[in-house]
């Protein structure tokens, strides 16, 4: 996993929060993907820096870092719940068809998080400092990046390339 520094603010006034993970190192460029179905796939550690990419092709869901981006460390069942909460005020705001596609992808996350719903989680980093990791014997894959995949990433993620 390497070196992280997690900053934690915490206001004893209005009970604001803030976590983030910075990574301290940079590595080889990686990706990170396994088939998450079960309690065990749900219990995956999720790591994601500031960099990361995490998409899960069967639920058309892409979390892309922005220029807020916090790093966190999870785990899969956590990372259901965040889409989950996104989807929860996309649904207040849509309307029509954007409203049926966001309560079919509710419903599919629920089936998910209840192990019924076998899944791909994938994870990027151009830096390498994002990623899967079981204490278990789950098979996670890893496989290092091509410099132009690499290049590809940190385009798609607002970082400029030379």
């Amino acid at each position: 996993m390497g070196r992280i520094l997690e900053f934690i603010s915490f206001c004893n006034v209005c009970s604001f929060r803030s976590i983030n993970v910075s990574a301290m190192d940079v590595k080889k460029p990686t990706r990170f993907q396994a088939k998450i179905k079960g309690e065990k796939g749900l219990k995956v550690r999720v790591v994601r820096s500031n960099t990361g990419v995490l998409r899960i092709p069967e639920l058309g869901v892409r979390i892309d870092p922005g220029p807020a981006c916090q790093g966190f460390v999870s785990n899969v069942e956590g990372v259901l719940h965040r889409v989950m909460e996104i989807a929860d005020l996309l649904e207040m705001d849509s309307e029509g068809i954007e409203r049926e596609r966001v309560i079919e992808l509710r419903n599919k996350i629920k089936l998910a998080l209840n192990g019924k719903l076998e899944f791909t989680l994938i994870v990027e980093d151009p830096f390498g400092n994002s990623g899967l990791y079981s204490d278990e014997e789950y098979p996670i894959d890893r496989e290092e990046l091509s410099e132009e995949e690499a290049n590809v990433l940190k385009r798609t993620i607002g970082i400029e390339v030379y």
